[in-house]
């Protein structure tokens, strides 16, 4: 799996940000990782009870706005529930405005900015929007 993922995120992330094959590798030996996999992508959620942290979602650019997105992120949220997360964070690409309407649909809140966060791989930069939402009150 971990080579699929790298061959998908690396298409999903064409602009630049893409993990390799060994950063997949070391992320499955990380304690507390859920790995959501799906047909057309998959996420990745680092649960630290009572928070979560998503760390990616990455769908097929040419499986993208058709709710595969949304399935996994519905997936990630119920296993951050099923840990009793109270608190679950991301950052987004503020130029990714399809990945920020949905988060936005889904609940989560802008709390925060990350100036030139992203690094593209023609040289440029981009800023990360951080987000939460709150799971259980």
């Amino acid at each position: 799996m971990p080579r699929r993922w790298a061959a998908l995120h690396a298409r999903a992330f064409a602009k630049g940000g893409a993990w390799s094959l060994s950063d997949f590798r070391d992320l499955l030996q990380t304690r507390n990782m859920v790995i959501c996999d799906h047909p057309h992508g998959f996420a990745a959620l680092r649960i630290v009870a009572p928070e979560a942290e998503i760390l990616t979602i990455a769908i097929a650019p040419e499986m993208q706005r058709q709710g595969h997105g949304r399935a996994l992120l519905d997936a990630v949220l119920a296993q951050a529930r099923s840990a009793r997360v109270e608190d679950i964070f991301l950052e987004v690409d503020s130029s990714n405005h399809a990945a920020r309407a949905l988060y936005a649909a889904a609940g989560f809140d802008e709390t925060g900015l990350r100036k030139n966060y992203y690094r593209y791989n023609n040289g440029g930069y981009g800023d990360a929007i951080l987000l939460a939402k709150t799971l259980f009150y």
